[in-house]
């Protein structure tokens, strides 16, 4: 009769806990969705990356190769960024899908995420080489159904 009370115990935390994790729905795919794409360049004498191009419209995009525009030194090379949100942490099955272009539809630069561990934030990149002057340029990111796009202008000139 001893041995009664702490498996009465036992089964009513169980009980509880089926219970409070059949309540929660399971996260999906359907769940997490690219809410913005970053573009940065990458400084050649020190490594660092500038501010965001995407979300900063007033930075001169001009002669970056050379360290003109708004550019702080040389950069060619830029840093795509596709950032996924969603409500946890989840294996995502759908893969995310980065593809950078040029205006006339040139693959610059492409990366498949699979599989991602995701969390409510998460962020995943690719190298684009040479982007100092490649005109317009354009960038996608897609997880399933989610897809984000932006533009920007790479211009070069005299």
């Amino acid at each position: 009769m001893i041995v009664t009370a702490p498996i009465t115990r036992l089964a009513a935390l169980t009980a509880i806990l089926a219970g409070s994790l059949a309540a929660a729905p399971p996260t999906s795919d359907a769940d997490f969705r690219v809410t913005d794409i970053r573009a940065q360049l990458l400084y050649e004498h020190s490594g660092r990356l500038s501010v965001d191009l995407t979300a900063t419209p007033d930075f001169a995009i001009w002669n970056t190769v050379i360290g003109e525009g708004s550019a702080e030194e040389p950069a060619d090379d830029m840093l795509v960024s596709a950032v996924i949100s969603g409500p946890d942490e989840a294996n995502l099955t759908v893969p995310l899908t980065i593809i950078v272009r040029d205006a006339k539809g040139k693959v610059l630069a492409s990366r498949m995420f699979t599989p991602l561990l995701a969390a409510k934030t998460y962020v995943r990149s690719v190298l684009v080489r040479d982007a100092g002057c490649a005109g317009m340029i354009r960038m996608e990111a897609r997880l399933g159904k989610s897809v984000h796009r932006e533009n920007i202008e790479m211009a070069c000139g005299e």
